[in-house]
This record gives C-alpha cells, structure tokens and sequence, in this order.
C-alpha cells in the first residue's frame, strides 16, 4: 500500500460532490446519530486526528466493471435508512474508491454539505423538516482550545433566531468563502456585539475546512477485485459486523448485472423463513446453496470464488436455483422441521442440489414430482435420511464444504431418478461422517432433554402418524412439569433419591410427547390418566391412542413415576433400535 499526500476537507467535498470519491458495494455501516455527527465535528475543531482511510485508485478501463454507492448527502433517516446501491457510468477520471470510513466521510458529507432528517417518535413515524448543521458564533469568545463549540442541527427558521449570545452560521456556507476578503465580509455581517470571538471561531473554522491538510489515504496497490478485498478483509477483521458470508454477499452482488443481488438474496431468505412454524436462514444459507446449485467447484466463502463468470452462473439459473431452495424448505416444513428444530441449515442443501437436478432433467416443477403418490417413498426416505443426519452431532459443522461437495458428485453420478440414500450414506462413511449410530449414542438420544432440538426429531421418527405437514404442533411433558415438585413427591411418599430421579427424568424425552395442534393449558395442568379421560371418550380410541404413543401402564400417582419413565425409556429404545439401524444388545 501507498501513502498518499493528505487533502482538506474542502478537496475532499468536493471530490465527493464531483463522484471522484465513491464507496463500492460492501456492507453498509449505519448513518451516525445526529449527536455523534456534533461530537465529531466538534472534535475536529479542537485539533483531534483522523486516522488515515484505505482507498483504491481505479483505472478507467475497469469502472463498469462495478457498482458503487454515491455518498450520502441529505439523509432523511426513516426513508433512507441506509445507502442505497446504484450503478454509475461517465465518472471523471482517477475514481478513487473509498474501502473503510464510510461513517466518518458520511458524517463530514452531512455536516459541511448536507442535511438530515429525523424521525418523530410516534405510530405513524413521521419526519421532521430538515435540518442543517449550525455553529453558534456568539457562544465562545476567546478561548477557543477549552471550551466545547456550540454546534447543532436547525432547521432554516430555527436558525434565524439571534440574540446577544445566539448568532447561527450554517457550517456549509464556510466552503463557498474563499480569501481573506470573503472572510472578513462574512464576520462583518454578524453585527457588532462580540466581533473578536465571532471572527477567531469563524476563522478557526475556515482554517479547518480550508486549510489543514487533515484527511489522507493508504492507497491498495491492485487492479483487480480480489486483491482490493484481501487488503479490505485484512484491515477490517477486526469488525464484528464484517462477516465472511456478509463480505461474500456483497462482493458477489457487485458481479450480477440485470438483478438487485442483495436485494434480491435477502428477499427470499425472508421469504424461507416464512415457511410453516417459521425459520430463522441468514444469507449465508442461500448464498451457500447457490454455489452448490450452480455448480461452482469451489463452495467457500472465498474471495477467488467470487469472479464474475462464477455469480453470472448463479445470476442466469437464479429461477431455478431460488425454485430448488424452496421446494427444500417447503419439504422441512412438510416435515416437521423449522427454526426451533432445524440444528443445521446446511443439511438441507443437499436436497435442494438433488431438487435441482431432477428439475434441469425433466423439465419440470420438483415439487410437482414430489406432490405425485408415487413419490411417497422418495419423501420418505430424504425425511430420514435428513433426521438421522441431524440427529449426528456435528454432522453438518465439520468439514461441511467438503461433504457438499462429495455429496453433489453423488447426486450427479445418479441416474436413477430416485433420492440416491445408499450412495449418499456410502460417500459419507468414506468422510468419516458415517450415519450409523452405536449404543452409547442411542443411550444419548433416548435421554434428550425438553430444550434440546432432538427431542421434536425423536418424536416425530418414533411417532410418524402424527400429523406435522402445514399444522402446528408442539412438544408436551406427558406428567405435567406443575404437578411434579418436591413437595407433590413427597406427599406421594418418593424419598430424595426417587425425588431427585423424578424431576431429571421429568425433562427426559421419555416422558414427552407429540400433540398437534397450539399447546393446550389446560393439559398442561392434568396428570396423564385425566386427561386421556375427558380427550378420549371412547375406550377403543383411548387405548389405542395409548399404544401407539408407547404410554404403557401409566400410573395413577405420582409414586409410579419412575417405573413408567423406565418402561417407556426402554420402548422407545427398541423402537428407535429399528430406525435407526441399531442392532439389539440383547
């Protein structure tokens, strides 16, 4: 990098007014606070720094190339909450694009040269007139070094207010004085209370502007996008908000041509997690699968990835990328999933990929295909291929690129037609991502607990019937958690060992059960045997209902507890023995 030869703030106006200064299209840092503007400029006034920003001179030849934001100059803050993107053509020559700073040289834009506009607080959120930054030239006589400037934020007719001690020059008229001549004219027109401090403010401030050579550049030393944002990457590492798929994000969509990329990412996330019971996807889950689905070789979130012929690929098949990535959302909710039980997002990629392909094959809705009776073993198989691999701890967490990646290769190599399980489980065994599950792990599932994802995933692999596709569902304790304290327990004559056994036991996924419908209070406060009464009134349902849940002999006291709680455990451990493939240790 090279250091440039600092500029006033004056020459750096007014390149920014002439767009030789731009910002690329990078996250977005928020428009200060009107307050923190004041403190800034104020600051500057009394001789505080700025640390140097990082800039990248940009030759003519590459400009289009890229998108780049204007500086914002009349900020109205609820209309315009943030920089709005828009491409740019015929820039004067030299563009320099600005890396870092945006917030500083944003809030030196608005306070020298522009407005902003708040927000009245109230249900309709509607805005102030605009106001102007103002410096009370009667505020501070002589002692310029001590006393904090009086500056503030005036609407025109606020301004014009004048008194002994109130004199209001808006701090943007001081860059159309230019001599000395100029000078002294203007400090003439404030009148003749207080002429000396009047004209050493006013002259610090034109110093300021005009004169200090306060703002300099380290310039990146590259031609070339990647090399620009390994330096942008490096310098701002340290910020928490510059992730490394928020940086992905928006260095891609500086590539696409016809569509609003981020845009256009960030309103089908919205739209993902609209599904069902909801979810909660960021970008990164559609900017990840996007790679995968476009076939790009490398899916990192890397800076090498992120070229032009690799995001026009992703822009050109965007209809049927973002229709893949649907019908795999759409399908988690028809399975029961969302964003309270969906541990990892990444495993859902793969059945988008596998979407995508049957779609580009058959020229066809997947969905379409899917919704199709004889598709129902297809459903079923990607179902329990996806819970198991939810259900393996850090499946989708490790290596994850990799494993997208074998697993694209397998589904491609597919000629079946069919969702390729055996194969899929085969290429993660040679991963070490093997699907099969030992009995200590089978142990450790059966003891999930209320708060754990698992335990809705475990409920609804033990008990299929229950209906999950487009209704509410929750999970419930089938002893109550209100009837089962210390002192009921007591009372029912369990000393504190069987007490202890009990409440732990109480949160265990033995002693849940899968309801349909919104979570109903009143169970809530029934003991088992009760409600199963007054849900069911027909024997026959009742105890079918039982067996089917696996309730067994479920005890009228609360001193039956433990015993039942073991019963049932050792139900759905053979039941789950039979899913998931466990052999019998009997």
């Amino acid at each position: 990098m090279a250091y440039q030869t600092p500029i006033t703030i004056k020459k750096l106006l007014d390149n920014m007014d002439e767009r030789r200064y731009v910002l690329p299209y990078i996250p977005i840092e928020p428009i200060w606070e009107i307050d923190n503007i004041i403190r800034f400029v104020d600051g500057l006034m009394h001789g505080y720094p700025i640390n140097p920003f990082l800039c990248w001179q940009i030759d003519n030849e590459f400009v289009n190339n890229y998108k780049f934001f204007e500086f914002i100059l009349h900020y109205e803050k609820q209309v315009n909450p943030s920089i709005k993107p828009k491409r740019q053509h015929n820039y004067k020559n030299d563009l320099t694009i600005i890396l870092d700073g945006q917030q500083i040289l944003t809030a030196l834009n608005i306070g020298f040269g522009g407005s902003y506009t708040s927000v009245i607080p109230s249900s309709r959120q509607s805005l102030v007139p605009s106001k102007s930054l103002y410096l009370n030239l009667r505020h501070i006589n002589t002692e310029i070094d001590d006393e904090r400037f009086w500056f503030q934020f005036l609407t025109e007719h606020e301004a014009s207010y004048r008194s002994m001690h109130h004199y209001w020059y808006r701090v943007g008229d001081i860059l159309s004085i230019t001599n000395e001549g100029e000078l002294t004219n203007a400090v003439r027109a404030i009148g003749s209370h207080h002429q000396l401090g009047p004209q050493k403010v006013l002259r610090h401030l034109f110093n300021l502007v005009h004169s200090k050579p306060l703002i300099s550049f380290y310039e990146v030393q590259y031609q070339n996008l990647h090399g620009v944002w390994k330096d942008f990457i490096q310098i701002n590492r340290r910020e928490s908000y510059l992730l490394d798929a928020d940086i992905f994000l928006n260095i891609a969509a500086a590539q696409w041509d016809e569509r609003d990329a981020r845009g256009t990412i960030y309103d089908l996330t919205d739209d993902l997690n609209s599904f069902g019971n909801r979810f909660r996807f960021g970008s990164s889950f559609v900017m990840k699968s996007a790679l995968m689905l476009a076939d790009i070789e490398d899916v990192r979130f890397r800076i090498a990835n992120v070229n032009y012929n690799n995001m026009k690929k992703i822009e050109d098949q965007w209809a049927d990328i973002s229709n893949s990535i649907f019908v795999a959302v759409d399908l988690a909710s028809d399975f029961g999933l969302s964003g309270d039980n969906l541990g990892d997002e990444n495993s859902l990629i793969p059945i988008a990929y596998y979407a995508h392909v049957n779609t580009c094959r058959r020229n066809v809705r997947y969905r379409d295909i899917l919704e199709s009776d004889s598709y129902v073993n297809d459903r079923h198989v990607m179902r329990t291929w996806l819970f198991k691999s939810l259900l393996k701890r850090d499946m989708w967490r490790l290596e994850v690129d990799e494993l997208l990646i074998e697993l694209r290769s397998v589904i491609n190599k597919s000629a079946s037609g069919d969702f390729p399980v055996r194969d899929l489980e085969a290429e993660m065994r040679c991963l070490g991502k093997e699907l099969l599950f030992d009995e200590e792990e089978l142990e450790d599932l059966v003891d999930s607990r209320f708060d754990s994802h698992r335990s809705s995933l475990l409920l609804m692999l033990l008990f299929p019937f229950v209906e999950v596709k487009k209704k509410k569902f929750h999970v419930d304790h089938v002893f109550p958690r209100n009837q089962m304290t210390l002192a009921t327990l007591a009372k029912d004559g369990l000393d504190a060992s069987e007490q202890l056994m009990c409440l732990d036991a109480l949160e265990r996924l033995p002693n849940l059960q899968i309801l349909e419908g919104d979570p109903n209070e009143e169970k809530s406060s029934k003991m088992p045997l009760e409600w199963l009464n007054d849900s069911f009134l027909d024997e026959k349902e009742r105890t079918n209902y039982i067996a089917k849940h696996e309730l067994g002999d479920i005890p009228k006291e609360l001193s039956g507890f433990n015993d039942w709680y073991k019963a049932r455990r050792e139900r759905m451990l053979g039941r789950l023995r039979g899913i998931l493939g466990v052999p019998s240790t009997g």
